[in-house]
Parts: C-alpha cells; structure tokens; sequence
C-alpha cells in the first residue's frame, strides 16, 4: 500500500511540475508573440514614414515642375499678346493702304494667337490649381511624418 501511495504521490507531483512548465511555457510564447507583434509595428510606422518621407518628394517636384509650366505659360500668353498687337498693327497699315487680303489674313492670324492666349491662360489657371493642391497634400504629408516621427520615438 505504502507503495501505492508514493507512485500516487509521486505523480501528482509530476502532474502539478508538468502543468507549471507548461502554463509557464505558455507565458513565453505569449511574450515571444508579444514582441514579435511589437517589432511588425514598429516596423510598419517606420515603413509609414519612409512613404510619407517619400510622398513629400515627390509633392515637392511636382509643386516645382508646376511652378516652372505656369512660368512657361506667363511667358507664351506675353508673347502671344505681343503677336497680337504686332499683327494689329500691320492690319491697320494694311487696311490704310487699301490691301483688304492682307487685313483678311492678319485677322485671321489675329484669331488664331487669340485662341493661343485664352489655350495658355486656361493651362495657367490648372497649374495654379495643381501648386495649391500639391501643396496642401504637401503639408498633409508633413503632418502625417510628423506624426510617425513621434510614434516611433515615444515607442522606444
């Protein structure tokens, strides 16, 4: 009997040893996965901040590559006009001299640098509107690695 009793004694602390390493296994895992869901985030706010570092270019060249279209459309609407007034002229010259073909033609030419202007002027007025959008997503993007910044620095 006595032995009975020891092997009983002996398994139920086998039993309680077993389910101790055990729960405490499970603890380990629970913080190794713990760690590993820690790492995924940080990894994803850094991850996060490349993109925003990177959206931040890419709205910076297109505000320049905007800005130097509306310096090129500026510039084409003053040439044009400059047609236009050039092409007025040799118009009135040719109507005082009676050559009404000519006039015909330097109003069509008329027209036709007219038509260029309004063309530019429309094109100047989307490019503004392209630098004031690309600059507010600019600023968006700003806030948005401002804040990732802070994230990753509070997490360490």
């Amino acid at each position: 009997m006595r032995r009975h009793i020891a092997h009983l004694l002996a398994l139920a602390v086998l039993g309680t040893s077993a389910a101790a390493f055990a729960q405490g296994n499970s603890q380990a895992a629970h913080e190794r996965n713990e760690e590993r869901k820690d790492k995924r985030e940080d990894s994803k706010e850094k991850r996060d901040l490349h993109h925003d570092r990177k959206d931040i270019k890419n709205d910076k060249r297109d505000i320049r590559n905007d800005r130097a279209n509306a310096r090129r459309e500026t510039r084409d609407i003053h040439h044009d006009r400059a047609d236009i007034a050039r092409d007025r002229r040799v118009e009135r010259a040719d109507l005082r001299s009676g050559n009404k073909a000519g006039a015909r033609i330097q109003r069509a030419d008329i027209r036709h640098d007219q038509r260029d202007v309004n063309k530019d002027k429309r094109n100047l007025r989307a490019d503004n509107r392209g630098i004031h959008h690309d600059a507010k997503d600019l600023r968006h993007d700003r806030n948005d690695a401002r804040k990732d910044k802070k994230e990753i620095k509070q997490d360490k």
